[in-house]
């Protein structure tokens, strides 16, 4: 950053703070409103590839609120300023503090999505490719005796009685807070979706029945699993680290998602499993996708991602939605509004099937599949009947061919 935007920043920060003020116990953010957000404006402007304003407004709250109560006696302030609390060198070093972070942004981070049900030990990482790996929980907090007890607590609560948990893990720099929406943990959480969708898929991992979960019964409703994403900012020394609870749909998938049968084969035996040796090659394939530059990789990136999410709902007819987004991410380049079905249909047909006649049941369902989506999108229905149930199971197993048929072309693994 140039030395006038930092100068800049260190005074907007510097004027909230001589503003910031407990009233009645309270903090009177009116008080400082316009500074803080004139401070996360100027941020952004240099940072907005990684922050948001709300994360800059997020991250001055804490560093100040922090500091102001380590100088207090009070936990609880009333009627004082964070000037009279700190002093001038207070204040001096909060400025320093908080700019430093500002400025240091992108900062690195270790992320982890707990797989909770797979039932698998695994003796060391295993490298995805790039910054993506699978890892025990219990192995990563002996990584680095610098992290080990916050990582102890963090994920302490995803182990079970059965032992281990395996977590999906993702080196990624940026900023991490406590928005799920965030650019850093939007990218992320995109990363670990396709590679579940590839691991199931190609038949690595598989859901169980929704029947065939256990969930808690609470007060007359039932409790689904609540898992979350865990983050750990390994940029310097002083590490620190939190946690994002994901959407009640995911940890509906996370709490189905399980060995495919053959990966479960060998898995008590003392030689290397068969899911070992075969993680590394499927979500590999996955991994590769993910760090893709060429152009068409965005689009089967999309479309993985809008398979994945099919499976997050228990509305089918937004599952049946979100498969329709994903043909149009994948195969809808270029196609005209009033041409779109027949173009889908074609490309689907030529892609995923390899006879003639093959190819004219594919267009003929396929259309069927698509009229359905008009009456939908367009108000003539509002729900998918159940007759039409079919058309969901085969919409999503021809997405992910088509997905799979699309990665063999990119020649990317």
């Amino acid at each position: 950053m140039h030395e006038n935007a930092i100068k800049k920043i260190e005074g907007l920060i510097r004027a909230a703070l001589y503003r910031f003020e407990y009233r009645d116990g309270q903090v009177d953010t009116e008080k400082f409103s316009e500074h803080t957000w004139a401070l996360a404006l100027e941020v952004v402007k240099h940072k907005g590839q990684w922050v948001t304003e709300i994360d800059v407004v997020s991250i001055f709250f804490r560093f100040s609120i922090e500091n102001i109560l380590a100088e207090s006696n009070d936990q609880n302030p009333i009627n004082v300023t964070a000037r009279a609390i700190l002093g001038e060198n207070g204040v001096d070093e909060t400025v320093t503090q908080l700019s430093n972070y500002l400025i240091n942004i992108p900062r690195s981070y270790e992320v982890y999505l707990p797989l909770p049900k797979l039932n698998v030990e695994v003796r060391e990482d295993i490298c995805l490719g790039g910054d993506l790996f699978l890892v025990s929980d219990l192995a990563v907090q002996d990584v680095r005796g610098l992290r080990a007890g916050m990582l102890g607590g963090l994920l302490g609560e995803w182990r079970s009685q059965d032992g281990e948990v395996l977590c999906l893990k993702a080196i990624v720099h940026g900023y991490c807070g406590t928005d799920i929406d965030g650019p850093t943990m939007k990218h992320v959480l995109s990363s670990f979706k396709i590679l579940m969708q590839h691991g199931l898929s190609s038949g690595l991992f598989q859901l169980k029945s929704p029947h065939d979960v256990q969930a808690k019964w609470n007060n007359g409703n039932f409790d689904v699993s609540r898992y979350s994403l865990k983050y750990v900012d390994v940029t310097d020394r002083s590490v620190n680290g939190g946690n994002i609870e994901l959407p009640i749909g995911l940890n509906r998938v996370l709490d189905r998602l399980e060995l495919g049968q053959r990966s479960a084969m060998g898995n008590a035996i003392g030689h290397a499993t068969i899911f070992e040796s075969r993680a590394p090659a499927v979500l590999g394939v996955a991994s590769a996708l993910v760090r893709s530059e060429l152009p068409p990789s965005h689009r089967v990136r999309l479309a993985s991602e809008c398979c994945f999410d099919s499976l997050r709902t228990d509305d089918t007819t937004m599952e049946f939605l979100k498969i329709c987004i994903g043909f149009e991410a994948l195969l809808g380049e270029g196609a005209q509004e009033g041409s779109l079905t027949a173009t889908l249909a074609d490309r689907c047909a030529f892609l995923v099937t390899d006879s003639i006649q093959a190819r004219i049941e594919m267009r003929k369902t396929f259309r069927d599949f698509y009229r359905i989506r008009s009456s939908l999108v367009h108000g003539e229905s509002l729900h998918l009947e159940h007759s039409q149930k079919w058309y969901l199971e085969w919409g999503r197993n021809v997405l992910e061919m088509a997905i799979q048929k699309e990665i063999q072309h990119l020649r990317i693994n």
